[in-house]
């Protein structure tokens, strides 16, 4: 009971927490802030993310905290948050985001390590221990930015060359430290297979492919017949989180997208069509799922929601299943309206961690990567509407 009480006390005493948690407790903005005003917003947000990591390095802050303020730089996100800004820079033609992804690309260069491989955590953390994952979020959106600003493939190729010096026979990755995950290789790591699809197409070298559809498949010998997936987990390893879910389902669906490969189209439609059983009419979708795709908590994660919309808008292109699309809609207007769009910059068109902002997932923290899928997500939902017109 004391703890209960002195956290409340601490919450009270915070006015922009305290602020935070009146907003969600009075639930969605009741208006539709629309794709353009947060897709402004976000971007200016993550610009300041940048601006204002408290390592100044050039490289983007893992978050900013309602508490404690902005984190240092976090090299994973930093690294796919370049496939974003790209992304936003060929739409738009801001010239100012060239500099930007210069600058975060710089600064990874900088933290790489000799073998090849990414430091896991935050750059105030560790800088000296390679993990898989998050090299493999690097490869990704290096695999993006370095043809954007015509730069030289070698750092690209020697972080991908380590991915495969780390992987195992049966295509998992079960020896990599894990210094902020659980140890052993995890279903979840297909996303970094999709990472090396992407770098397999920027440099022409197939052993990455080959490397990516061997963790695939492995992947899937974890998935079960209802479309859930094993070693799925940050927590508990019966509970997986929407935002490793969407990591996972990514990948097989890329992994699909490149290889037509009929294994992979079935087990991404049945996690997928899984999922959609569980949107509810808001569009919001539990924070996590037992292996029976029953909730296991009451509130969402909305970096999982925006991943999973973009995988619905991905088989939607793909199948042409308008049921996929509508669903995305409606979970990115969720989104949406979960967003502040006040007086205060420093979470001004971020993404919450948790909805409510209470809830177990980066609590009372707008991470970085939230406001990056969230406006992949947008973004993507802005060019199948402009297709269509």
């Amino acid at each position: 009971m004391f703890k209960k009480t002195a956290k409340l006390t601490r919450i009270l005493a915070h006015p922009a927490a305290r602020q935070a948690v009146l907003r969600d407790m009075r639930g969605l903005a009741k208006k539709d802030p629309g794709i353009e005003t947060v897709l402004k917003a976000g971007f200016a947000w993550l610009a300041r993310a940048q601006d204002c990591s408290s390592s100044a390095d050039g490289g983007s802050a893992r978050h900013y905290d309602l508490f404690s303020g902005w984190s240092s730089s976090y090299p994973e996100t930093t690294g796919y948050i370049l496939n974003t800004w790209v992304d936003r820079a060929k739409e738009t033609g801001d010239s100012s985001l060239r500099e930007r992804i210069r600058k975060a690309v710089r600064w990874l260069y900088s933290v790489q390590l000799p073998d090849g491989g990414f430091p896991g955590g935050t750059i105030a953390e560790n800088r000296t221990i390679p993990t898989v994952f998050n090299t493999g979020q690097i490869v990704l959106g290096l695999s993006d930015a370095l043809p954007y600003l015509a730069m030289d493939l070698k750092p690209l190729n020697h972080a991908a060359d380590w991915l495969l010096t780390m992987q195992d026979p049966d295509g998992g990755w079960h020896r990599s430290p894990q210094p902020f995950a659980p140890d052993g290789a995890h279903t979840y790591d297909a996303h970094v297979a999709w990472s090396l699809m992407a770098a397999a197409k920027t440099t022409g070298n197939s052993a990455y492919l080959d490397a990516a559809i061997r963790n695939i498949n492995w992947v899937l010998q974890h998935q079960f017949p209802n479309g859930w997936f094993e070693h799925c987990s940050l927590w508990e390893p019966d509970e997986a989180l929407t935002h490793t879910i969407g990591y996972t389902l990514r990948g097989v669906v890329e992994a699909w997208a490149v290889t037509g490969n009929n294994q992979f189209r079935t087990a991404a439609l049945t996690t997928a069509h899984a999922i959609l059983k569980e949107q509810s009419i808001d569009g919001s979708i539990p924070g996590c799922f037992n292996p029976q795709w029953q909730p296991t908590v009451r509130w969402s994660c909305l970096t999982g929601i925006s991943q999973i919309s973009l995988c619905w808008m991905r088989l939607y292109e793909l199948t042409a299943e308008q049921h996929f699309l509508s669903a995305a809609q409606k979970a990115n207007a969720f989104v949406r309206k979960t967003i502040p769009l006040g007086a205060n910059l420093n979470i001004h068109g971020a993404v919450a961690g948790s909805f409510p902002i209470y809830g177990r997932y980066c609590r009372f923290q707008y991470p970085n990567w939230a406001t990056k899928f969230t406006l992949d997500a947008q973004m993507y939902e802005k060019h199948l509407r402009d297709q269509s017109t």
